[in-house]
């Protein structure tokens, strides 16, 4: 939409930025999510039961992303 309105010049260099920082906004949410995940599981707010679930968990939502 922005290069058609733009032109292809200034909306391909706008799209660019834009695809750049959505990539960089996803590093940073996966940053984010893994520090609050590191923070519950060393706290000690689990049991061991709580830690095997949670981390089935999160292999079953990975695997389910990559497919």
């Amino acid at each position: 939409m922005i290069s058609r309105s733009l032109g292809p010049e200034f909306g391909g260099a706008i799209g660019i930025i834009f695809s750049l920082a959505n990539a960089i906004a996803v590093a940073m949410y996966v940053v984010g999510f893994a520090e609050t995940v590191r923070d519950l599981l060393k706290v000690g707010l689990c049991t061991d039961d709580c830690k095997t679930k949670f981390s089935s968990l999160l292999f079953l939502l990975l695997t389910l992303a990559l497919r």
